[in-house]
């Protein structure tokens, strides 16, 4: 398992801050994003990323206010959420994935397949 860091930094800005990201895997594999539950950074997904990335192109991030990510101002909405997957996508080269979330991660896809429908393989 090969773990991509896009130079120069894996960092992109959303407008209000920045969004940390990492991609794991090989690019030929078929698009996987990884988002966290609600105050949790993408160390937590403890080798389940890993694993993935054995069969998956890996995206995984922390959400804006969590982890390496910037802090903008509250509130925060699922749907600006949403737009942020998809700006994280843009700098990390997925065109489209399959999107997997947890607790409000999975909120997060449902606006995300509303907003972003053509970047969806499943969710």
């Amino acid at each position: 398992m090969r773990r991509v860091l896009r130079p120069p930094m894996p960092f992109v800005s959303n407008g209000a801050g920045r969004l940390y990201y990492e991609v794991l895997g090989s690019p030929e594999a078929p698009p996987l994003v990884l988002v966290r539950v609600l105050a949790r950074s993408h160390r937590y997904w403890l080798g389940f990323a890993e694993l993935m990335a054995k069969d998956f192109h890996v995206l995984i991030l922390d959400n804006r206010g969590v982890g390496q990510s910037s802090a903008p101002r509250p509130p925060y909405s699922t749907r600006s959420m949403a737009d942020d997957i998809a700006t994280v996508m843009d700098a990390a080269g997925f065109e489209k994935a399959h999107y997997f979330g947890l607790s409000l991660a999975g909120m997060i896809g449902q606006w995300f397949a509303i907003r972003h429908p053509h970047r969806v393989m499943s969710l």
